[in-house]
């Protein structure tokens, strides 16, 4: 009997119709008995804005958890830009066009995909589906959570608390040219972030209410956030834990860490820091779903 990870990219057609590309990476066990395949839990990981499936620490992640025994999917969300090149964004008008209900969308794609059965050559155990994201993908995969009771755990990586995160000129300026520039010079940063985004936010106030999630999620949830995180304060996975059902939330502070958990580009394998992120999940996942 021989092992390996075998790592696939496939494509998704959310409810819009749109392309959600996704890779896909398991444990191959090679038995003669094909009926006594093991099934492995699935681990979608969610890529936190600007971010994506190739990008840092991400491709890495994905090993590590098929490696573990668990069946990895680390997604691109259908707008955030990538395309053909899966280095960099090129497609900016779809970036432009991204909102939090598309990428909820998307998500909620690959968990369809996996729950109808149409991933069991990937050897997929679909009652046994877990979520992870970091920053703003942390908060689509708690109200994802929160929303959907095929999932069974949750981890969530330097979370947000609330999608909102702009000020009130911030946003009249942007209401008044119809776009959020995402460099101080639109000419050599032509990265962009329209209208709708904004609009999508205030319609669903309600639903996307992070807080109000939390105090929802019913299923294992692990919290992990750095101390010295500058773009996402602690606070806010602090708030979040303040909110969440504490008899299933664990909620791990790193001394000395920041946002990025010390990912470069190109990525170092050797990271302390992610490497023992790893080891905290992938222990706390063994531990509570398998």
């Amino acid at each position: 009997m021989t092992k390996s990870i075998i790592k696939q990219t496939i494509q998704v057609e959310n409810s819009s119709h749109e392309k959600v590309t996704c890779d896909i990476r398991n444990l191959r066990t090679n038995v003669i008995n094909e009926d006594k395949v093991r099934k492995y839990p699935v681990a979608i990981l969610c890529p936190g804005f600007m971010a994506f499936k190739d990008w840092g620490p991400f491709p890495y992640c994905g090993n590590k958890l098929a490696e573990a025994g668990f069946v990895s999917i680390v997604l691109n969300y259908s707008h955030n830009g990538i395309t053909n090149d899966y280095n960099r964004i090129t497609e900016l008008e779809k970036l432009a066009n991204n909102t939090v209900s598309k990428e909820l969308e998307d998500i909620k794609a690959v968990i369809d995909e996996i729950a109808n059965d149409k991933l069991k050559r990937f050897n997929i155990d679909s009652n046994k589906i877990l979520l992870l994201g970091h920053s703003r993908g942390a908060a689509n995969a708690l109200i994802t959570a929160a929303n959907d009771s095929r999932i069974k755990a949750l981890v969530t990586w330097a979370g947000i608390a609330k999608y909102d995160r702009w000020t009130k000129n911030q946003k009249d300026n942007w209401k008044k040219i119809g776009y959020l520039p995402l460099g101080k010079n639109i000419t050599s940063n032509p990265l962009k972030i329209n209208l709708r985004a904004l609009e999508d936010l205030e319609l669903h106030k309600n639903e996307y209410n992070l807080l109000k999630a939390a105090r929802s999620v019913q299923i294992p949830w692990l919290i992990i956030h750095g101390e010295e995180d500058l773009i996402v304060k602690i606070e806010e996975s602090i708030n979040l834990y303040e909110a969440s059902n504490k008899t299933i939330t664990q909620f791990v502070k790193l001394k000395t860490v920041g946002h990025l958990f010390g990912a470069t580009v190109p990525f170092d394998e050797n990271n302390s820091t992610i490497n023992h992120l790893l080891e905290l999940t992938i222990n706390w996942l063994k531990y509570n779903c398998t």
